[in-house]
């Protein structure tokens, strides 16, 4: 009786070894074919945000160190997906938050010029905040019929921050008194004799060529600068002088916008109003801020290749405890049957 229940006992070990191996080697196929899909399946197999699927991509990753190559290709597909959701989180975070921050910025420049105490203002200040008014509003006109004509976003993203242009003079307008030169807001219309004859010109320049609207574009930019910087050298009033550098600042980088389009055009711009030196200057700028750009993104860069590359170290260590964890159960389950 005794040998025959050791015979059974064998009996049964052989057929549960033999179903472990059968088991493990169709899990180890398995592993090969989804690491295999993994690594070469592209981003149009990618998880897509979906639990289970990244569950089952872990879990494939998690286990024995079968078809090394394989399994180091779908580790290497999921860092990727994971830095390019990543940077792309950062970007839309990050373009949101410099709005918000903008707009702040903006509401406690605008509260700071209402609330601080008036300053002595000459005849000819309050005329070139009422001139002003209008060169603003003529510069947004203009680029929403030049968008309306030929759809180029960069009419219509400038047309916007002309409008926060023509708001800034509007704040000094009411802090001292002055009458607001429109009347009439649609677009088009001008209480300004000149402006009005300008602001035709303008259009029909810009309805020729896709070109010509740039170069329109740019000549406003040239105009706009040039009288800001006129004006500013001509007053004492702290307030117009912060309103119109602000002012001047953003056309100079309106000018740059209009230029980059032109040369990716083949064409360029001569000054018509400020000097050519004067030109050059502001172009200038673009290369000290694409150095800054590109310095902050070497170091976004850097940080996360060394935050990619813990976390796969730490996900490698993981791994490894998880293996061993694995190879203890079936070395129990072995001593177990074992006698």
């Amino acid at each position: 009786m005794k040998i025959q229940n050791t015979k059974n006992k064998k009996i049964i070990l052989a057929l549960m070894s033999a179903a472990f191996i059968f088991g493990a080697t169709g899990s180890a196929l398995a592993f090969s074919s989804d690491t295999l899909a993994y690594g070469h399946g592209g981003y149009g197999q990618g998880c897509r945000g979906d639990a289970t699927c990244r569950a089952e991509r872990q879990a494939n990753q998690n286990m024995e160190k079968y078809n090394l190559p394989n399994r180091e290709r779908g580790m290497q597909k999921q860092r990727t997906e994971q830095n390019t959701g990543q940077k792309y989180g950062q970007m839309r975070g990050q373009m949101g938050g410099g709005q918000h921050g903008n707009e702040e910025a903006r509401t406690t420049e605008i509260n700071k010029i209402k609330n601080s105490p008036l300053l002595p203002i000459s005849e000819e200040d309050k005329d070139t905040l009422i001139y002003m008014r209008e060169e603003e509003k003529l510069a947004r006109d203009v680029y929403l019929i030049l968008y309306e004509k030929w759809g180029a976003n960069i009419f219509n993203n400038i047309s916007k921050s002309e409008q926060r242009h023509m708001d800034m003079v509007k704040v000094l307008l009411d802090k001292y008194n002055l009458t607001d030169p429109i009347t009439n807001d649609s677009i088009g219309v001008f209480t300004d004799e000149n402006l009005q004859k300008l602001y035709n010109d303008l259009v029909a320049q810009g309805s020729d060529s896709l070109v010509d609207a740039l170069r329109v574009g740019a000549t406003i930019e040239d105009v706009d600068i040039y009288d800001l910087e006129n004006a500013m050298s001509e007053t004492e009033n702290a307030d117009i002088i912060e309103v119109y550098t602000k002012l001047r600042n953003g056309s100079e980088n309106h000018m740059r916008a209009f230029h980059r389009e032109l040369q990716a055009n083949g064409v360029g711009y001569e000054a018509q109003y400020i000097s050519s030196d004067r030109l050059e200057e502001i172009l200038a700028g673009e290369n000290k801020n694409k150095m800054a750009h590109d310095n902050k993104l070497n170091m976004t860069n850097r940080t996360n290749t060394q935050n990619g590359f813990a976390n796969w170290f730490g996900g490698m260590q993981m791994q490894e405890q998880q293996s061993s964890s694995i190879f203890s159960r079936l070395f129990g389950w072995l001593k177990f049957w074992t006698w």
